[in-house]
C-alpha cells in the first residue's frame, strides 16, 4: 500500500501588523541636514505647502495657527497674526521663541524630530539674536537655476537667512535681495511664497541674465576672500549642529575669551581692546558672561585670534593649549602710565548730580561720550 507523503506548508501569521501612528502632513525629509547648505525652517514650510498643493497662507491658517495658539477664525485670511509683520518673520530661522514655536507646530504636524536643525536654535546660548538674521529674503540665482536644470529639489538654505552671509560659497557671487523683474524686496515668508519665485510678482528668480547692483559691493579680491571666509565659517557651524553632544553654553564661551586674553595672549582687556579695535566694555561683559556676543563681533574676534568660529565655540581651549594646538598671536602691548585722579569737591559733585538728573530725563538717552563731555 502506497502512503502519500504529507507536505508541511508554512503557517500564516494572522496577527495584525503594528501600524505606526500617521502624521497629519507628509513626513517630508528636510534637505541637507549635516551640510553647510541645510534647508531653513521657513523654506521647509514652503515646500510642505507645495507638496500638499496649497498656499502657505492656507497651510498656516488651517494647520499651523491652531498649534501655535492662534484662533483661525480671527485671522481673516491673513497670516500676520501668526508670522508677525515685516522683519519679525525672519526670527523663525533664529534662536528665539518664534523659532521654537514653529518647530513645535511643524514637528507635531509632520512627526519629524529633526526640524530644530533647520534653525539656529542649538546656538541660542552663545550667539545673540541681535543682528543675526537679515530683514529680507536673499538667494543665489545660480543655485536656483542649477537645481532646476538638474531636476533636484529647489529650496531655501538656512545660510541665506544669516545677515553676515553676503556671498554664495559655491558660486562666489553676492546673494541677491531684489527681484530682477519687479525690483522689490521680499519677506522671508509670506502667504504667497513659492520656493525659487518672487513673493511679489511670482516670476522665477533663477534666471541669471539680470545684473543687480549688489555685485558692485565687492570691489576687491581681498574683500571677496573675506566674505568667502565668513560664509565658510557660518556654513561649517550649521553643518556640525546635528553632531553636537550638547549645545555650547555662554559660560564656556566667556571662559574661552578670558583665557585667550589673559593666558594665551598674555594681555589684559584694555590692551586687547586697543589692539583689536573692539569695545573694551563689550569685551568685559563677554568675559563676565553677562552678554551674549553678536555674530558679527564673534567673526571679528575669531578672525583676529586666527581661529575658526566653530573651534572657538566648541573646542576646549585649555585642552587644546596643552597640546600646543593654538597659535599665539603677537601683541605689541604698550604700557601706559597710570592716570592721576583728584577727589571732587562738594561744589563739583552738586554740578555733576544736576547734569546726571537731566540726562535721566532725556529721551532718547544720550551716549556716554556725550554725558562725559558735559
Amino acid at each position: 500500500m502506497l502512503f502519500e507523503t504529507l507536505k508541511l506548508y508554512p503557517s500564516w501569521d494572522i496577527e495584525k501588523t503594528a501600524i505606526p501612528q500617521r502624521s497629519r502632513l507628509y513626513h517630508l525629509e528636510p534637505i541637507g541636514i549635516g551640510t553647510p547648505y541645510v534647508e531653513s525652517l521657513t523654506g521647509y514650510v514652503q515646500r510642505i505647502a507645495h507638496e500638499h498643493c496649497v498656499t502657505v497662507r492656507r497651510l498656516t491658517i488651517t494647520e499651523i495657527a491652531p498649534l501655535m495658539g492662534k484662533e483661525a477664525k480671527l485671522l481673516d485670511e491673513s497670516i500676520s497674526k501668526v508670522f508677525g509683520t515685516g522683519r519679525d518673520r525672519t526670527a523663525f530661522n533664529g534662536t528665539g521663541l518664534m523659532a521654537t514655536n514653529l518647530v513645535g507646530a511643524m514637528s507635531a504636524l509632520t512627526r519629524r524630530l529633526d526640524l530644530h536643525y533647520l534653525t539656529l536654535l542649538p546656538w541660542a546660548q552663545v550667539i545673540s539674536k541681535r543682528g543675526l538674521l537679515r530683514r529680507h529674503r536673499a538667494w543665489c540665482p545660480k543655485c536656483y537655476q542649477e537645481w532646476h536644470d538638474n531636476h533636484t529639489s529647489v529650496y531655501e538654505p538656512l545660510l541665506w537667512s544669516i545677515n553676515t552671509a553676503q556671498v554664495c560659497p559655491y558660486h562666489h557671487q553676492p546673494l541677491q535681495e531684489q527681484c530682477p523683474h519687479c525690483h522689490q524686496q521680499q519677506l522671508t515668508i509670506s502667504g504667497d511664497s513659492r520656493t525659487g519665485h518672487c513673493n511679489k510678482c511670482g516670476k522665477w528668480l533663477g534666471n541669471n541674465r539680470h545684473k543687480t547692483v549688489v555685485t558692485s559691493l565687492i570691489k576687491s579680491e581681498a574683500e571677496r576672500n573675506r566674505q568667502l571666509n565668513i560664509v565658510n565659517n557660518l556654513g561649517e557651524l550649521v553643518a556640525v549642529t546635528p553632531t553636537l553632544n550638547s549645545p555650547p553654553n555662554l559660560q564656556k564661551v566667556s571662559n574661552t575669551i578670558s583665557t585667550y586674553i589673559l593666558q594665551v595672549l598674555k594681555s589684559s582687556i584694555p590692551a586687547f581692546s586697543r589692539q583689536s579695535g573692539m569695545n573694551k566694555a563689550t569685551i568685559g561683559l563677554w568675559c563676565k558672561g553677562k552678554v551674549i556676543p553678536q555674530i558679527d563681533n564673534l567673526l571679528v574676534l575669531t578672525h583676529y585670534l586666527e581661529l575658526s568660529l566653530l573651534d572657538f565655540l566648541t573646542t576646549d581651549l585649555l585642552l587644546a593649549e596643552s597640546k600646543n594646538i593654538l597659535k599665539e598671536p603677537k601683541l605689541n602691548v604698550v604700557k601706559q602710565a597710570r592716570k592721576s585722579y583728584t577727589h571732587l569737591n562738594l561744589e563739583r559733585k552738586q554740578v555733576l548730580n544736576v547734569v546726571l538728573i537731566e540726562v535721566l530725563k532725556e529721551y532718547p538717552a544720550p551716549s556716554l561720550e556725550d554725558v562725559a563731555l558735559r
